[in-house]
């Protein structure tokens, strides 16, 4: 029995490696994230192969409830450990990053890390006075907009600031955080007085719908928040393994996932498929009709600080496509993007450094915030 698990594992070792996979995965190279957790799987076999040369006879002898505990200790450590390898869907972020909050269900944990006391990043917050010489920006996005330092809103604040524009830059972004979120914050902060209110998005509000909560317009894996009393949910949540799992294979979908839409197709790139043209149009509506409410909010109810009006932006943020269904679905919304009055920054995707589907370097982001910058200078030289 020992020399087969010992033979079982190093033939998993020996065919299962970033060398090996690599010649499966597209344009022959393995992302970042993949690759970290190839290795960390490599690393746990490797582990268990000297556990297994070592320890088996002394573990063979055994009874059977140490034996048993023993496992579940071994399953536990890995399963924890499996977290900073990005195993699972990242619960131990949950109490920094997505608490949940009244009004729009998740942000940043107030008062932890750099957030202020509403949940979001930085010292300057919704109620911070305002001078009436400053033109105050408020920027709401998800973990594109949070991330970074500085911040695509801190880079366009001191674009500004080195162009003579005296200013207040207000973030409202949080980690998965979608725009139909971004609606009701901006609502429950519509009392105070800006002078741009910017939607930056586009993935979460797309591709996040693919591969995690498929229903247009609900917040990032709700399905899961909605069914934790159900014992697999919530294996599924606080294990990383079933959270891996049910990232690649959906299991835990009490619905129709998007991902599987299409897969009987007899070409994989034919999206041919009526029921994923007509989930993708739901998707495209309700972004789109977010914005438009969005823009309504921000220009019937909100109040402009020092310029004549309060204007509304939004942008489309670059994508790094990663197969046809999230080329199709990016494509579905970038058609329509000038009718709707939607600012498409997703050209400047060939020109920035990726580090996964959507997430840029530091000065990708500055690249980014020059275009956003220039878009606002435009209209403070005409209304402010």
């Amino acid at each position: 029995m020992k020399k087969i698990l010992l033979l079982l594992l190093l033939l998993t070792l020996l065919f299962v490696n970033e060398f090996t996979l690599v010649n499966f995965s597209a344009e022959n190279s393995l992302k970042e994230y993949n690759l970290i957790k190839i290795r960390y799987f490599n690393l746990i076999n490797f582990v268990l192969i000297i556990l297994v040369y070592f320890y088996w006879n002394d573990f063979i002898k055994l009874k059977i409830i140490p034996k048993f505990l023993i496992l579940i200790l071994l399953f536990l450590s890995i399963d924890y450990l499996s977290k900073y390898a990005g195993f699972g869907y990242g619960h131990d972020k949950s109490d920094y990053h997505r608490y949940i909050f009244p009004y729009d269900w998740i942000r940043g944990k107030p008062n932890v890390l750099d957030h202020n006391k509403f949940g979001f990043r930085g010292k300057i917050t919704p109620d911070t006075e305002r001078g009436k010489n400053k033109i105050v920006i408020g920027l709401f996005g998800g973990s594109t907009g949070y991330s970074g330092d500085p911040t695509i809103l801190q880079s366009v604040s001191n674009n500004l600031k080195k162009n003579g524009y005296s200013n207040i830059a207000i973030n409202f972004s949080s980690v998965s955080s979608n725009h139909n979120q971004h609606l009701h914050r901006l609502l429950e902060f519509s009392e105070y007085k800006y002078d741009f209110i910017i939607f930056y998005g586009g993935a979460n509000e797309t591709t996040m719908h693919l591969y995690y909560d498929p229903r247009p317009g609900y917040p990032y894996n709700f399905y899961m928040f909605e069914n934790l009393l159900s014992p697999v949910f919530y294996l599924t949540k606080y294990s990383n393994i079933m959270g891996e799992l049910d990232k690649q294979f959906k299991i835990t979908f009490n619905f129709k996932s998007p991902r599987k839409l299409g897969e009987n197709l007899q070409n994989p790139n034919d999206l041919n498929d009526e029921d994923f043209k007509t989930w993708s149009d739901k998707v495209k509506i309700n972004y789109f009709t977010t914005l438009n409410k969005a823009k309504q909010v921000t220009e019937n109810i909100i109040k402009p600080n020092k310029c004549n009006k309060t204007s509304f932006l939004s942008f489309f943020q670059p994508i790094n496509v990663s197969n046809e269904k999230t080329k199709f679905l990016v494509d579905n919304v970038l058609k329509d993007l000038n009718k709707n009055n939607v600012k498409n920054l997703f050209y400047l995707k060939d020109q920035l450094t990726f580090k996964d589907i959507v997430h840029v370097d530091q000065s990708s982001k500055n690249l980014i915030s020059n275009k956003i910058s220039s878009e606002i200078i435009n209209i403070i030289k005409i209304n402010c």
